[in-house]
């Protein structure tokens, strides 16, 4: 892939083919995205190889991207309230570099604790909201999936952007299905 491209627009488009014109908040770092080099530093500290695709994303104005449907389209869930799996499943997050990326999506902050709480040495790369699964890359940059049930990291195949894209698809797909379904929601109290 080569170095990363910091003007990458093709991120854009992504997400544009997948979300657009739903409901969707959308939050970046814009003009705060990190250097190659401090993602390189990272790297070092931490005994990683992040994959290229990642580090590209990580660099773009895009890069420590939240997404979730906005609350008057989606319900939250009100307190102690069941609902099927998918309902809770709003939204997602890439972590990010960026210095005024919230802690819980600030890769900096979160790879330690994902350690910790793993007991594996990886480093997190794409959350989806309501899930405590996690999407992870191993120290030589293969992207896993640990689930918080067995405790183990399965491989994903595909690269990062091909696993955001589909997760966006997902999204998308509940997003629609809970605007189907939407009145059964308000209803329960």
């Amino acid at each position: 892939m080569g170095e990363p491209n910091p003007g990458n627009n093709d991120y854009f488009a992504l997400i544009q083919k997948n979300l657009v014109p739903r409901p969707y908040r959308l939050i970046a770092c814009g003009d705060e995205y990190p250097s190659v080099e401090s993602i390189r530093a990272f790297e070092k500290d931490l005994g990683v190889s992040l994959p290229d695709d990642f580090v590209d994303f990580s660099v773009s104005r895009i890069g420590g991207l939240y997404i979730e449907v906005k609350e008057e389209f989606w319900p939250p869930p009100k307190r102690f309230e069941v609902r099927p799996f998918w309902a809770m499943l709003s939204g997602l997050w890439v972590y990010g570099f960026a210095d005024e990326a919230p802690e819980f999506m600030n890769i900096l902050d979160q790879t330690p604790k994902v350690r910790e709480r793993t007991g594996l040495e990886l480093t997190p790369c794409l959350k989806i909201i309501g899930d405590a699964n996690i999407y992870a890359f191993t120290q030589e940059g293969a992207l896993v999936r640990w689930d918080h049930e067995t405790g183990e990291a399965e491989p994903v195949s595909g690269s990062f952007l091909d696993t955001l894209d589909w997760e966006l698809g997902e999204l998308a797909k509940r997003q629609v299905r809970m605007e189907d379904e939407r009145e059964s929601f308000l209803r329960r109290e």
